[in-house]
Formats: C-alpha cells, structure tokens, sequence
C-alpha cells in the first residue's frame, strides 16, 4: 500500500475528522487559501474552461458559497449533546458519523467547483479526502494541487494521479464516480449519469420568452459544456415559430452580453464546428441562427441520431412534436433522462413532469439564483454587473443517481456519512414482548389482539360502489351533450305538429 494512502488510512480509522472543532479548522483554512488566491483561480478557471470571466468568477463563488454552507451546517455544542446522549440516558436515533474516506475522481467540467463543494462536503461530515487528479498541462489541477495540500492537514487529505484500489483506501471509503461508471450506483459508489440526456419541452401553453430565456442560458451558458444543458427541446409544432424567434432574440442578447467572441474557447468552437458539419451532411438539419459561437438548430428527421446523442457544444437543438404524448414517447426512447425542464401550464407540466422517466424535473424553470449583494462587491468586472442571475444547476457534475437532488448544493453532507443510531430506552414493541412471554394468562396480548383486529378504515372516505367515477362523468356529459340537441329537435318538432294538427281541426 502506498505511504501517503496508508497514513489517510490510519487517520480514518483514528477518526481523525469526527472531532467538530477539528472540521472547523479545516474548512476555515480552506476557506482562507482560496480567498486568498482568489484572482489565481479565477484566471485558471477562464484560460482552462474557455468561459468568460464571468463565468468563471460564478463558478468560484458558487463554490465559495457551498463551502461557507457546508461550514455553517456544523454545530459543535449540539454535536457534544448528541456525543453525550447516552450518558444521559437518552436515546440518539439520529446520529451519523463520516464514513471513513472519501475518494473523489472529479469530471472536467467546471474542474474546481467539482473539487471543492465534494471535497467541503465530506470533509465536513467528518472524512478523510483522496482526489484522482491526472497529471496535464491545465492550469486549474496544478494550482488546486499546490493550494488544498497548504490548506488541509496531510493526514486526512491526499492526491494521486491514478486510480487507488479498495484494498488501498481501506473497508470504510466512498467513491465519488462524476466522469460515470458502469458498475452499479449504491450508497458507497455516488455515481454521475455524466453521459445520460437531458430534455426540454415547450408546450403551447408556455411563455415563450421566459422557456427561451431559460434555455438559451442553460444551452450556450460556461462552454455548454454542463450535464445539465438540455440536449434536445421538443417544442409543440403549432407554437414553434414564435418560440424559435424568442431564442435567436435572447442567443442575440447572450452573445452580445458576454462576448462569446472574445472567449478562449476555441476547443468548444472546433466541437460545435465538427457537430454542424457532421448534420449537414445528412441533411437533418436546418441553421436557425449562428452568432459568436452559439448555434440554434432545427432538426427536421425524427429518425436523426442527433436526438439520442449528448451535446457538449453551444449548439440548441430544437425539434417539433404534435402533442404531449408525442414528446412524452420520444423522450423516453433513449431510457433515464439525467433531467427534463417542462415550460407549460400547470396542469399539463403535471402531466408531463409525471411521465417523463427523469432522475428530476423542473416546470417553468431552470434552476436560477439571484446575485448576493456580498458577491457583487467581489466582481470588478463591468460585466459581472450586468449579470442578474446565475444558473447555480448548470455548474458542477450530475447529481448522483442514488441520492435525491439538491439544487444549491449538489453533494448534501448526509451523503458522506453512516447512520450510528444509538438507544438507551426500550420501544413500546420491546416492553409488548416482555410482558407477552412473561404472562401465562395472555391478558397484555389479548388487549393488544382486540386493538389490531378492528376493522381498518382509510383516513379518506372513499365512494361507495355504484356512485358516479371521474370516467363515468365523462360518459356520461358526452351523452348528454349528443342527446340534448336531438331531445330539443324532438320537442320542436312535436311542439309544431300539435299546432298544424289544431289548425287542421279548426
């Protein structure tokens, strides 16, 4: 086993990170080495990413942010209670401990928000951190390597440039897996769906202006290299010019607004350069608009593989459906949908949000959050100012599969740690037990047997059998609705024949 691996090894089982205080320190002097080299990383972060300084002046403080939540989350006075319970006598059913160690093998996307919230996280659910970070030219690796090993304790945090085995890191570790992984997602292996599609629907119903606002952000937003940018958006044929023109109005506005022309992003530009030949060719294709490295496109062939395939350029892909239905079935054709964004009414966002197989959906939305006035003050740059909001969900990797979505924070602490679960007090079922086989008569279990023998009866009154049903009405009005004007024409037509008849007599 290697040396640095087995002194994070030792100091794992030592429990190194379980002392409250002990995290404090570390964070807080995390905290203090990026503040401090804060105009280092954010160059990194824009030479290495191709984003704007914008962009990258986000995705610092975003991870800044996450960091000082993470800091913030942790309680020493309530941690020492919850240490102490059982000395009290009290029970503790909610206590976690960190799990051991935590071995994280970040995506390249957005490489230092992927680092740092994951690396705060576990280290503050009370973790040793080991980071696979290949060797390369990238400035963003180099400078994490020299910062975080100045920052964090040697003994509970190391980086390699290869993958570790289970044997080196030890029974209690996690992986962190945000590149994706073909071995099965569980709570030891956090598991990114890197490579998995995500969906956009555009119902007639919606606001047009808002859904491209949204989309036009997600798509061409730090390289649209993000997970979370939508791969596809299927927009209703009867509303799509209208919705076509409030994208090329608001792809014009982001260009203009960030100077994607004068980005470093030269490896995004030869990507998008190589997607739109490759349809061209095909003739699957139609250019709605093509400006400072942003692409609108229309896909005309439902059979392109386009539609299956996972974009990683500031390329938009829109494609025409008939209905609901329609779109629900060509989403779902290609399995799991890492997410879907559903721009509709109310009620078909319902539908839509609860047939879409995705690991989460989000209606009239894409996960926004407003500048905080302590970031403004950071950002010098003119057009930071010009910035309303950030699109907090599309930096950073995929959320893992087996864990509920967190939009502020893509790895909640609870993900790092075990449940240690201790009780001092016996259950009402323990006590039942006892008295049950220590009670010849069988009185306690006779009371107990009448009480669990009453009828069960739902807490909502449910309709008797024979009462009209939701599909029953349904007939029922379409009858109603066909048979009333033929009663109507039936009664005229009697109304007017006893009047010639009375006539005729007369």
């Amino acid at each position: 086993m290697p040396g640095p691996l087995q002194r994070i090894r030792e100091a794992a089982i030592d429990g190194r990170c379980q002392n409250v205080i002990y995290r404090q320190t570390q964070l807080e002097k995390l905290h203090n080495v990026l503040i401090d080299n804060s105009e280092s990383v954010i160059q990194a972060i824009y030479r290495d990413g191709g984003n704007s300084i914008p962009e990258a002046r986000v995705e610092y403080l975003l991870a800044l942010m996450c960091l000082r939540e993470y800091y913030a989350s942790l309680d020493a006075t309530k941690a020492l209670h919850e240490e102490y319970a059982v000395a009290r006598g009290e029970d503790a059913p909610s206590l976690r401990e960190g799990v051991g160690i935590v071995y994280i093998v970040p995506t390249t996307y957005s490489l230092f928000y992927s680092i740092v919230v994951p690396l705060s996280a576990a280290v503050a659910a009370g973790n040793c951190v080991v980071i696979e970070l290949e060797k390369t030219l990238r400035e963003v690796p180099s400078l994490l390597q020299r910062i975080l090993k100045i920052a964090l304790d040697s003994d509970i945090f190391e980086i390699v440039s290869s993958r570790a085995t289970d044997d080196e890191l030890g029974l209690h570790h996690m992986k962190v897996l945000q590149r994706g992984s073909e071995e099965p997602a569980t709570a030891m292996r956090l598991i990114s769906p890197s490579q998995a599609q995500v969906v956009a629907v555009v119902d007639r119903t919606a606001n047009f202006s808002e859904a491209a606002k949204a989309l036009v952000i997600a798509r061409f937003g730090f390289g649209g290299r993000s997970p979370y940018a939508p791969d596809i958006v299927l927009v209703n044929e009867f509303c799509k010019k209208p919705f076509l023109n409030a994208v090329v109005e608001e792809t014009m506005k982001f260009a203009t607004e960030f100077e994607l022309s004068k980005s470093s992003a030269s490896t995004s530009q030869s990507e998008a350069d190589s997607l739109m030949k490759e349809l061209k060719r095909t003739d699957e294709i139609q250019v709605v608009t093509s400006i400072a490295n942003c692409a609108v496109i229309e896909v005309n062939s439902r059979s392109s593989k386009t539609l299956s395939r996972k974009i990683s350029t500031r390329s938009l892909l829109v494609h025409s459906v008939k209905s609901l239905d329609d779109a629900i079935d060509l989403a779902n054709q290609n399995g799991e949908l890492l997410a879907s964004y559903v721009f509709a009414d109310l009620k078909a966002s319902k539908y839509l949000s609860q047939f879409l197989g995705a690991h989460v959906s989000f209606v009239n939305q894409i996960p926004l959050e407003m500048l905080r006035e302590s970031a403004s003050i950071v950002m010098s740059s003119t057009t930071m100012t010009s910035l309303v909001v950030l699109t907090t969900f599309v930096v950073g990797p995929a959320a893992p599969l087996s864990s509920p979505v967190e939009r502020s924070t893509r790895y909640p602490t609870a993900l790092f740690t075990v449940q240690r679960s201790r009780f001092v007090t016996p259950s009402v079922q323990s006590q039942l037990v006892r008295q049950t086989l220590h009670d010849p008569s069988f009185s306690a279990s006779e009371k107990v047997l009448q009480k669990v023998s009453d009828k069960l009866l739902p807490s909502v009154k449910r309709m008797k059998e024979g009462q009209v049903g939701f599909f029953e009405q349904g007939i029922f009005t379409g009858i109603g609705l066909i048979a009333m004007p033929a009663l109507m024409g039936l009664g005229a037509l009697g109304y007017y024949a006893v009047r010639f008849a009375m006539s005729r007599r007369s």
